[in-house]
């Protein structure tokens, strides 16, 4: 959004009679861009903590079995 700001300060200076129009669309744009940053960190993080978990968990194979009853 700091970027959209510098943006937003830029087409305002820039674009006279239409400045509520380019600030308007910097807005939503950089808006837009902020979402979709989010949502694809939000996904890699999770992709990235289910990749550690099945990297960093122990390995051993614990084979638990009842006592058998004698004979069989």
């Amino acid at each position: 959004m700091v970027f959209a700001g510098s943006v937003a300060t830029e087409a305002a200076a820039a674009a006279g009679e239409h400045a509520a129009a380019a600030a308007t669309g910097v807005v939503i744009g950089g808006g837009l861009i902020t979402v979709f940053a989010g949502f694809l960190g939000f996904f890699l993080g999770a992709v990235f903590l289910v990749v550690g978990f099945l990297i960093g968990r122990d390995k051993q194979v614990v084979v638990v079995q009842a006592p058998s009853d004698g004979g069989e």
